[in-house]
Parts: C-alpha cells; sequence; structure tokens
C-alpha cells in the first residue's frame, strides 16, 4: 500500500507558537487526511517536518494503517490503560488510572497530543507544583508530580506506537526532588515503645515487636502465615503482602469500592529469608498455630487487614508517649539500627527485600543526631582539649 506524508507549509499561528500544516496520502482509495501539528520553537518546527517527511518512506504498512485522524489526547489515556492493565500487577494499574483520573485527564484530556507541547507540559508542571492537590490546599510534592509525568511520557510513547507524533522534548522537563525526612525512632523512643509491647503482648503486638526486629512492611506481615515460620530453625519467609486495593470494575450499586488482595511481592528481591532473633522466636512461641493460619489472627479463615493494624499500632504509640510516626518507620528504625550495629550493607539489603545496596542507603538508612554526636567528638579523643599532648608539642616546634 502507498502510504505517503507531505509537509505543506511552516509557519507561525496567530498564537505565536509554529505550525506545521501537513497531508497524508494512503493511495488505497481512502480520503487524503489533512493536519497541522503545532511547536513552541521553528527549530521543533523544523525536526516536526523532518520527522513527518520521513514517515512517507519508512513507516510500514500495518503502522500507516494506525496513522488516522487524532482525537483527543484522552482518548489516547483511555487506549492505553486499556493496553497495561493486562501488562502490570492490579495495584500498579489502580495507581496508573489513579494519577489518570485526578490529574492528568481534568487538565490536559481535552487537548490533543499535538497541542501539548513542551511549553505547555512546562506549564503544567508548574500548576501541579503549585495547587495540584485534590483539596486544593497546596501543590503536590515533587515526587508525586514525578510520577504523574512519568505516566505522561508512557502514554505518549503509546501514541507514537499508534502512528500519532507528539512535538514534547520531555529532557527540558525536571522536576527539583528533595529528599523527606523519614521518622526514625530515637534510643529511648524504641525503648518507650517496646516496654508497651511487652506488657500484656497479644498477636497484635507480637506482630509489631516482629516488624520492628526484622524491617519487614505492614501488607508482609498481615499475610504472613505460620507455614511461614521456623521457629526451630529460625527462618522466615517473605512470599506474600496483602493490601487494600479499589476495586477495578466495581459494578453499579456495589457498596464496597475496595477489596483485599493478597500477591506475591513486586519485585523479586522481596521473596526472601530473614534469620529471626532469638528474643523474637521466644515471643512467636507463645502464639504457635497450625500452619495454614495466619500469624495476626491465630486463624486460618480470617485475617488482619493493614489499616485495623495501623489503629493498634497509633494506640500503641500514644500509650507510650512517643510522638506520632507511621508503622512503615518501624522499617526505617530497623534499618538504622542495623547499619549502627556495623551490618554489612549486602546482607541489610537482602533481609529488606531490595534489589540493590544504593536503594538501602539512598531510602531506609538514615544518619541519627546520636550518631552524627559521636562521629564529631572522634576529633576530640581526650574531654576539654583541642589537641593530644603530643601534637600540641608538635604544633609548638612547627610555630618555631
Amino acid at each position: 500500500m502507498e502510504f505517503q506524508i507531505r509537509t505543506d507549509s511552516i509557519h507561525r499561528g496567530s498564537d505565536g507558537r509554529w505550525e506545521v500544516k501537513y497531508t497524508v496520502r494512503y493511495g488505497n482509495g481512502r480520503k487524503p487526511y489533512s493536519g497541522c501539528i503545532t511547536a513552541d520553537t521553528y527549530d521543533e518546527a523544523c525536526a516536526a517536518a523532518a520527522r513527518l517527511m520521513s514517515e512517507g518512506s519508512d513507516l510500514s504498512c500495518d503502522r500507516a494503517e494506525t496513522m488516522t485522524e487524532p482525537g483527543t489526547y484522552g482518548d489516547c489515556l483511555d487506549g492505553w490503560l486499556v493496553f497495561i492493565q493486562p501488562r502490570v500487577k492490579e495495584s500498579t494499574f489502580i495507581r496508573y488510572r489513579n494519577i489518570v483520573d485526578n490529574h492528568i485527564r481534568p487538565r490536559l484530556g481535552c487537548l490533543s497530543i499535538q497541542q501539548i507541547g513542551t511549553s505547555k507540559m512546562e506549564e503544567y508542571v508548574s500548576e501541579l507544583l503549585r495547587d495540584g492537590r485534590l483539596d486544593r490546599m497546596g501543590g503536590l510534592s515533587s515526587k508525586s508530580v514525578s510520577d504523574i509525568l512519568t505516566v505522561v511520557k508512557e502514554t505518549f510513547r503509546y501514541s507514537v506506537s499508534h502512528g500519532v507524533e507528539h512535538f514534547c522534548c520531555f529532557d527540558r522537563l525536571s522536576v527539583k526532588s528533595y529528599n523527606r525526612e523519614m521518622r526514625v525512632l530515637s534510643r529511648q523512643e524504641e525503648l518507650a515503645f517496646v516496654s508497651v509491647l511487652k506488657e500484656d503482648t497479644d498477636r497484635y503486638k507480637a506482630g509489631m515487636l516482629l516488624a520492628l526486629y526484622t524491617g519487614i512492611r505492614i501488607g508482609e506481615l498481615c499475610a504472613l502465615k505460620w507455614s511461614d515460620i521456623s521457629l526451630d530453625d529460625g527462618i522466615l519467609c517473605i512470599s506474600r503482602t496483602m493490601q487494600r486495593l479499589q476495586k477495578v470494575d466495581a459494578p453499579d450499586g456495589d457498596v464496597s469500592r475496595t477489596h483485599i488482595v493478597i500477591t506475591e511481592p513486586k519485585s523479586a528481591a522481596g521473596r526472601r529469608l530473614i534469620p529471626l532473633p532469638q528474643p523474637v522466636r521466644g515471643i512467636l512461641s507463645e502464639f504457635r498455630a497450625p500452619g495454614n493460619a495466619y500469624l495476626l489472627s491465630g486463624l486460618p479463615s480470617s485475617y488482619v487487614e493493614p489499616r485495623v493494624l495501623k489503629s493498634h499500632f497509633k494506640r500503641c504509640l500514644r500509650q507510650s508517649g512517643v510522638r506520632d510516626a507511621n508503622f512503615h518507620s518501624l522499617r526505617h528504625t530497623f534499618a538504622t539500627r542495623c547499619v549502627e550495629a556495623g551490618f554489612d550493607l549486602k546482607s541489610l539489603s537482602e533481609i529488606l527485600g531490595h534489589s540493590s545496596v544504593k536503594i538501602t542507603l539512598d531510602k531506609y538508612v538514615h544518619s541519627t543526631m546520636e550518631q552524627k554526636r559521636v562521629n564529631m567528638e572522634r576529633l576530640f579523643p581526650t574531654e576539654n582539649e583541642f589537641l593530644p599532648a603530643e601534637n600540641e608539642t608538635l604544633a609548638k616546634n612547627h610555630a618555631k
């Protein structure tokens, strides 16, 4: 089948942006299609024209069939979601869909892909950082905006694969990231919290102690069964995680919009074996149950979901007098204590279920003020002396 794209003109439009008018001729009796692509600069317009000219000789017949009159970006978003759903985990798809429905479609969905150039995307990023929150109480974090841009890039890549080009230079789009300080319990806070957990210990408190001394995530803890625990060998096997997700296709009239999902960990590194310290094994042994029973409930037919465990965690936190923290702080605290104790980082990375040591260092290992103080004091081996005696003598001789 003959397929040809011809650029008819390049000129500046009334809004100051550059326009590339083109004609698509299919050569099989189909009516030619004329279109217009906008660009922010003349150089971008020329680059767009060059790409369009190469389409006429380089595109395969199959791809030519998909080069139809483009609809809105919202249509592209719908197509991408249908494409991606069977290729990712349910939790990932729901996160993508929420990003599309909450942040991308309302602001960009009515535009054509050709209207979303670099300047438009720069404006869009600024809007998200300024007032992108759904409650209109401020802007989104740089991490959230970066996640949104990742989805936008994927949808644009999807549009290109279906013959609809875009002229947004994503290399020019960057979001300055700030490392948010993660909550780590101090030594005093940890002692106070553990003291509460050891008083009238129940299954919930035993689970919290397990999280504090192994670094497992709350979803992994809730999905644990006794078949995953070998007290004799002192081994904990992590092979599942639990989370509450929105239903993908909830029928009309369905009162419950969410459901509990138990799946494998999100990565191969998440499946791991963790040695159990002897004190933790002693506490768990008091609640031993059949292998098919869940650790936190002691029953095979019922489980404790993450939001219920979070409620118990907050109650224990208040009883201990420790300032507010989230359950994930137990994981941060575990990683920090391991580094302070001199763990080799490779072992720690594997215990935490990370695919690389860099993730462990960048995300979960935090230097406390106590550790910084110890390191600073190493500069002064003798209290109240700026220089040890022998070094002071050398300094006087040097001065002479």
